[in-house]
């Protein structure tokens, strides 16, 4: 896999894709929480990336909602507030809550998938913490991705998607 970069005049103002930052002595981020950039996916197409707040047991690839404030929740049927709203996926392991990190919101990149997933197909929240799954669940589906490689169990391949939305109806 490609490492995603960011290119233009932004690249030197805002650090590496794929590293948790800290904050500075004043507990302020890098940079303000929900500040979208552009860059490259991991096969080397336009991507966008975005800002936010490490959460809980976040893993490369984990799906997570996130709200104005850049404060994340991974996605997981069980509680239904993680279900709803902007949707993006984990490029860091980044589990502390005090740290923020760069987080995929349109491109290809490696994605959490349960189960046996087909390729190309529509993917559901479900109750796998921070995973997606091509079984339809009633107001479940996530809006704008799409898996693009099958799998036989659970494991992490690439899905292309653009600004994910959860929680909507879609049918």
């Amino acid at each position: 896999m490609a490492t995603p970069i960011i290119t233009g005049n932004l690249q030197a103002n805002v650090g590496v894709i794929g590293v948790a930052y800290a904050v500075d002595a004043a507990s302020n981020p890098i940079m303000p929480y929900g500040t979208v950039v552009a860059g490259l996916d991991a096969v080397g197409g336009f991507a966008e990336f975005v800002f936010l707040l490490g959460v809980a047991s976040t893993a490369v690839g984990s799906v997570v909602t996130y709200d104005e404030a850049g404060v994340t929740a991974l996605a997981d049927t069980d509680t239904a507030a993680t279900c709803l709203g902007p949707v993006a996926v984990a490029l860091v392991a980044n589990t502390d809550t005090a740290k923020g990190a760069w987080y995929a919101i349109t491109g290809t990149f490696p994605v959490s998938l349960v189960a046996s997933v087909a390729d190309n197909a529509l993917l559901y929240f479900c109750s796998t913490g921070g995973s997606l799954d091509d079984a339809a669940t009633t107001d479940r589906q996530v809006s704008n991705i799409l898996s693009r490689a099958s799998t036989s169990g659970a494991a992490v391949v690439n899905c292309q998607f653009s600004r994910p939305w959860g929680g909507t109806k879609m049918s």
